[in-house]
């Protein structure tokens, strides 16, 4: 029994194994997706936390953003405010004015005045709203009706057909200005102008002049009415009923919001205003001491200046003479000048490239000696160089200037040198006893004769010529003098030439001793030559 339990034990083992097997390897790649799904919420909730901190920074901006808006709103809308706010309270100031003068309201007594501008106020209102004119406006018109003594009554009884006729001429775009237009013409017609109306558009009917010329001030007042009623009546509030009336009755209700804030703000503007007039004396009275020390530094500095200037005033126009000759100059001669660049362009290229090919050989000398002895040795090196130098001529210039700068460079370092031996040279020839010459003047001896003239026969003995400085020549008699204007003449007429050659072969760069054996072979040369001219 028990060998058979065991292997049953061992046959359910078995079957159980494998699928074991397999659910543990589940298990396994189950643990890994939920590790991966860990890491992706933790990396998905950083990123969500950044996304928080960058929306919170974003939010910040706005908020600061919308603050400096906010301000800035703010600003202009307290100056829209107190710029409406002025518009209104000066049309309403001229309406209280003009009444003033109108004899039929200051008769009625104290405060009538301020009840018949209130009432035409409130009533300036009313037709805003009715139509698509503003309140300012409407106040406009009415204080230029007030100018023909009409009382407030009449006032309002020709005020809604002014605002018909000048929505009818200005549509939505009527202003204070047109306002005071159209209630002009109505003012004189009431005052028996029948013609002003009709310049506006409208004509008169015989009994409607009638009416108008012979009726009194209620009864002209009345016809007037009527008669734009007729013509012009309800235009106004028409207008109102389109979409762009009522936009610009929204414009108007904003505009009286403005108008009360303004009321608001100019009286506090007022006070902040007095605050800082209070204060200018003591601001006067500080910056004044430091404008007097200003102003004494300035006037005390004004003849320098003065000084100044005058130098500059002198020298000017010189200055200007001089740019103006110059300029002058070049227009003149501006052909000649392109010639001669034409000229010497070439040469001056040629020895530009030949000092540059120089100082580039001599610069590179290095690194083809270092090339060319790889692949030849050095001799092959100073071939090439040779090569190079003989191919342009101007190399050999060059070489003789060298040579002429290091034996320069030479009597420099040892000038010192120079200069004691040739002080001992000069003690030497001071201290030697030349034979008793006549003397040249003012010493007992007799003057040798002086032939500068020329003369075709010398009687012989001492004479003076000028060669090297002042010589004296012993000549035989019957020598012939010629003077120097023929001299110089028989010289220039025939050509001198002072021919040189120079040759130079081998690698001859840093030489010094060759620079100073050239240049003592050209000035001997040199000295030869004209020795022999």
């Amino acid at each position: 029994m028990a060998s058979k339990n065991i292997n049953v034990l061992m046959s359910l083992v078995d079957n159980f194994s494998a699928p074991m097997q397999k659910c543990s390897g589940k298990m396994s790649d189950a643990e890994k997706q939920a590790r991966r799904t860990a890491n992706a919420l933790n990396s998905f909730g950083s990123k969500m936390n950044n996304m928080a901190v960058s929306a919170a920074k974003f939010g910040a901006g706005l908020a600061a953003a919308g603050y400096a808006m906010a301000v800035a709103g703010i600003k202009q809308l307290a100056d829209q405010s107190v710029e409406a706010a002025k518009v209104q309270l000066m049309a309403e100031t001229q309406l209280e004015a003009t009444l003033k003068n109108v004899t039929a309201i200051t008769e009625r007594g104290a405060g009538a005045v301020e009840k018949a501008t209130a009432g035409l106020k409130a009533y300036a209102g009313e037709l805003q709203n009715a139509g698509v004119i503003g309140d300012e406006v409407t106040l406009s018109g009415m204080s230029q009706l007030a100018m023909y003594q009409m009382t407030d009554d009449q006032i309002k009884q020709l005020s809604g057909g002014m605002l018909d006729l000048l929505a009818k001429q200005k549509g939505l775009n009527a202003t204070q200005e047109d306002a005071v237009a159209v209630a002009n013409a109505i003012g004189k017609a009431y005052s028996g102008n029948v013609n002003a109306l009709s310049r506006m558009g409208i004509k008169l009917t015989e009994a409607e002049q009638n009416a108008i010329k012979f009726g009194d001030a209620n009864q002209r007042s009345a016809a007037i009415a009527q008669i734009l009623q007729s013509r012009v009546g309800g235009v106004n509030a028409a207008l109102a009923q389109t979409d762009m009336g009522r936009q610009q009755q929204a414009m108007n209700a904003y505009g009286d919001m403005l108008e009360e804030i303004g009321k608001k703000l100019i009286p506090m503007k007022a006070q902040l205003w007095g605050v800082f007039g209070s204060i200018l004396p003591k601001l006067q009275g500080a910056l004044l001491p430091v404008m007097d020390k200003l102003y004494a530094k300035f006037e005390a500095a004004m003849p320098q200046i003065e000084r100044m200037a005058q130098m500059f005033a002198d020298k000017l126009p010189g200055a200007i003479e001089t740019v103006a000759n110059g300029i002058l100059w070049l227009i003149e001669n501006f052909d000649s000048i392109i010639d001669t660049v034409n000229t010497l362009t070439p040469v001056l290229a040629g020895v530009v490239a030949g000092f540059a090919a120089f100082n580039i050989i001599s610069t590179v000398v290095g690194l083809v000696s270092t090339v060319t002895t790889v692949l030849g040795g050095a001799t092959t090196a100073a071939g090439l160089f040779n090569a190079v130098l003989l191919a342009n001529p101007i190399g050999l210039v060059a070489v003789a200037i060298a040579g002429l700068i290091a034996l320069l460079v030479a009597v420099w370092k040892n000038f010192d040198k120079i200069k004691a031996a040739a002080k001992s040279a000069w003690d030497y020839i001071s201290n030697i006893k030349f034979p008793s010459f006549p003397s040249f003047g003012g010493g007992g001896g007799e003057k040798p004769q002086g032939n500068a003239m020329g003369t075709p026969y010398f009687s012989g003995g001492l004479t003076r010529v000028n060669e090297r400085g002042g010589e004296l020549i012993n000549l035989p008699s019957g020598s012939q003098i010629i003077p120097h204007d023929l001299s110089a003449a028989a010289v220039g007429s025939r050509s001198q030439n002072i021919n040189i050659t120079l040759n130079v072969a081998g690698n001859v760069i840093g030489n010094e001793d060759f620079y100073n054996q050239c240049g003592n072979a050209i000035t001997e040369r040199l000295t030869a030559a004209l020795a022999n001219m």
